[in-house]
């Protein structure tokens, strides 16, 4: 397993992660260090072992095969009557797919599966649990048209700024209105 600085910024769950940290010169000889990963439903608490001049935090593969979501993250350094956030990031979780295959698992964002719900209704194909998809509170079913219509282009384009930043991310977006010449004849 590749030793870490940091948690990365996504994992699949059930997978096995192991991460050192350096020690903030403030630290004393009794310091506690402590990585704090939160998200909406709850979170969990992971204690760095001390060694020398590092702390090395370990999340073994059971205790990240229930944290599918999107987790903040905070390592704190903790002594008799001080404590401190030395460092802090984001940490996506992927659900893993092996296994739900048999189950029908929609892998799709939650973000494609509304676009897809107001794309139906709008059409007049949408099933009941399409038609249950709620938004602030209300169902699509008791929108008017011209509502899905206005949240389905909002939706859209949220979407198409998530891919674009998700492809400038990765390099695969080279930008845009590059003019390229062709000389004929």
């Amino acid at each position: 397993m590749k030793k870490l600085s940091a948690p990365p910024t996504q994992i699949t769950a059930g997978d096995s992660l192991e991460w050192e940290y350096p020690l903030p010169e403030m630290a004393a000889a009794d310091v506690a260090m402590k990585c704090a990963f939160v998200c909406p439903t709850g979170g969990l608490t992971v204690e760095g072992v001390v060694a020398g001049d590092v702390a090395t935090f370990t999340l073994d593969s059971t205790a990240t095969a229930t944290m599918a979501g999107e987790y903040r993250w905070q390592i704190s350094a903790q002594s008799s009557g001080w404590s401190a956030a030395v460092a802090g990031g984001r940490m996506v979780v992927a659900a893993d797919l092996f296994g739900k295959v048999a189950t029908g698992h929609d892998g799709r964002s939650w973000l494609d599966r509304a676009i897809e719900a107001l794309q139906a209704s709008i059409a007049g194909r949408a099933d009941k649990v399409q038609l249950e998809m709620s938004f602030d509170n209300l169902a699509i079913k008791n929108m008017s048209q011209l509502e899905q219509l206005d949240l389905l282009d909002r939706l859209e384009k949220r979407r198409a700024a998530e891919q674009l930043a998700a492809d400038r991310a990765s390099g695969r977006h080279k930008g845009v209105g590059r003019l390229i010449k062709v000389e004929f004849g």
